[in-house]
């Protein structure tokens, strides 16, 4: 999703990367100030229950963003250089909400990974040849 939405950021304004550098920003802070939340959240829950509502929460924001930037590459608001001032406003909250559920769906992301991380070390744990001493 980080990918894509940086390119359709590109085709909206193709003379400017402020868009794809503030999402860019966003997205890692947002995996940096809520990283610790999911890992103890992980860490407390039964680990495939957290994985799979990690996974929820990451589908829901990229169906959610997704939705948004339909809307607004479909033109109904009107272009990027013509957007008439009544439709300003819906225009920005779109993009901005697109924006915000596609760096809080790499939050998910980060959450599944640790989830992840978390059973293959159980699982490594449980591999290990039984030492004599």
């Amino acid at each position: 999703m980080e990918f894509t939405i940086a390119l359709v950021l590109i085709q909206l304004y193709p003379n400017s990367l402020l868009l794809v550098s503030v999402y860019g920003m966003l997205d890692n802070a947002a995996r940096i100030s809520m990283g610790g939340a999911i890992g103890a959240y992980i860490d407390r829950a039964e680990r495939w229950e957290g994985a799979r509502n990690c996974y929820l929460i990451q589908n829901a924001c990229i169906s959610g963003s997704g939705v948004c930037m339909a809307v607004v590459l479909s033109g109904l608001l009107g272009t990027p250089g013509s957007i008439g001032a009544d439709q300003q406003t819906a225009y920005w909250a779109l993009v901005a909400a697109a924006l915000l559920m596609s760096a809080m769906s790499s939050v998910g992301s980060t959450g599944i990974t640790i989830a992840v991380e978390k059973v293959a070390e159980m699982l490594c744990e449980r591999c290990k040849p039984y030492e004599h001493q």
